[in-house]
């Protein structure tokens, strides 16, 4: 009994990632588990969020601002190791905001074909079936194809689409799409050790914690910003 019971607890490390807003239809897979999605909710490791038909899920990680926003019919799973931030997108769209990460590390996303190395930036990247398309609007992304491990840097206002059968060239976006951060113009978690409070007038979100409860208060809108 106590062997299972240390299996299951090392299988459901935390990994200081919080579900933010949770779409309808949107579903979490975990520790033989299927559950709906909650804002609120915490992410353990290897677990899958699933979406359904709408857009507007958002993952954000704890202490520090990087945002993760998942479109209809997205698949990711979310893991650690070796103290760097995993996810697997196994299919759909993905538009991330990421924070500097410690010296040393970077955020890792894979795809089924290709592999995209993050050290702070914000970007897109989709997982069709037969391809991987990397939009970069801030920074830089490092991109590796997995069939035969050749990479490229992709730079802001660029993207690049990974398969077998096409070269690795970067292409500029005509109009690059970009958000507001992803940050909460009063945002106070101190129970979970994150603690923003940034100003923001085109993005406004508030939480709050009563009675140990996750209450929501949410205004928002996505801009274009035309380049």
């Amino acid at each position: 009994v106590f062997c299972l019971f240390l299996y299951h607890s090392i299988g459901r490390v935390r990994l200081q990632v919080k579900v933010l807003t949770a779409a309808p239809g949107s579903s979490v897979f975990g520790n033989g588990t299927h559950r709906p999605l909650k804002a609120g909710m915490d992410i353990a490791n290897g677990d899958i969020i699933k979406t359904g038909g709408a857009d507007g899920t958002i993952i954000g990680y704890v202490g520090e601002h990087t945002v993760i926003e998942l479109f209809e019919s997205t698949q990711v799973e979310f893991s650690t190791e070796k103290g760097e931030k995993r996810m697997m997108l196994a299919k759909g769209r993905i538009r991330c905001k990421v924070a500097p990460q410690p010296s040393g590390t970077c955020m890792i996303v894979t795809t089924p074909h290709a592999e995209i190395r993050i050290k702070g930036t914000e970007f897109t990247l989709t997982a069709f079936k037969d391809s991987t398309k990397l939009e970069v609007v801030e920074g830089s992304v490092e991109l590796i194809r997995r069939v035969d491990l050749s990479s490229i840097e992709v730079q802001a206002g660029h993207y690049v689409v990974a398969s077998p059968s096409t070269k690795l060239i970067p292409v500029p976006i005509k109009t690059a799409r970009g958000w507001t951060e992803l940050i909460p113009e009063a945002f106070s978690l101190k129970e979970a050790g994150w603690k923003h409070d940034i100003p923001n007038e085109k993005f406004q979100k508030g939480f709050k914690l009563q009675d140990n409860r996750l209450e929501k208060a949410m205004t928002h809108r996505m801009v274009r910003i035309e380049k």
